[in-house]
């Protein structure tokens, strides 16, 4: 029973530790690919981020398996809806780019981020839900106000960018902001402040 108290906590824990390997080894193998010619060493050095992504869907076994019923019938409705949202994102994105829209620069990681943006986006929608009617709307604004807060600080940091010298807001210093705010919003409601309380 305790694993299922600290379950989130370790989830948390283990995510950020594959976060940070995956980009240990984005800066390996860039190393890597330049120090050697050997086609064994550079396919294994291809192969490389499969590690941490095995690692984050260990992760989310291990708290899948750790959640109760309704939890898990949670989990599983919004991973359905995120995979139905980055299909029709990846259906579309075909036309849009007929009607302008600029395509993504090479060697762009689109996939995990559209992935990880629909999850985010799904998951953030039904817990709303599912707080409105437990609580009421006012009660389930109050409980997702610190989410808002992926959205105001790339906001923020653009808004200053205008009036301070500031570096300009690129889409790279946007998602930084953005995974910044995520993660203090993660550490909060796990760490400090519980999502049950």
């Amino acid at each position: 029973m305790g694993y299922l108290k600290t379950a989130p906590k370790r989830y948390f824990v283990e995510i950020m530790a594959a976060l940070v390997l995956m980009f240990v080894i984005g800066k390996l193998r860039m190393l890597l690919a330049h120090w050697t010619d050997n086609p064994a060493l550079l396919f294994v050095v291809r192969l490389l981020p499969l590690l941490p992504i095995l690692l984050v869907a260990v992760a989310v076994w291990r708290l899948y398996r750790s959640r109760d019923e309704f939890q898990r019938q949670s989990m599983l409705k919004t991973t359905a809806a995120a995979a139905l949202l980055s299909l029709l994102f990846f259906m579309l994105y075909p036309f849009l780019r007929m009607l302008g829209l600029p395509p993504f620069p090479a060697h762009f990681p689109i996939a995990p981020l559209v992935l990880a943006g629909s999850y985010i986006l799904c998951g953030l929608a039904f817990g709303f839900l599912d707080k409105r009617a437990e609580a009421g709307t006012t009660r389930a604004l109050v409980h997702f106000a610190p989410f808002l807060l992926m959205v105001l600080v790339p906001a923020t940091y653009w808004t200053l960018s205008l009036i301070l010298p500031l570096p300009p807001m690129t889409f790279w210093r946007g998602m930084i902001c953005f995974c910044v705010a995520a993660i203090g919003v993660g550490f909060y409601r796990i760490f400090v402040r519980s999502a049950d309380q």
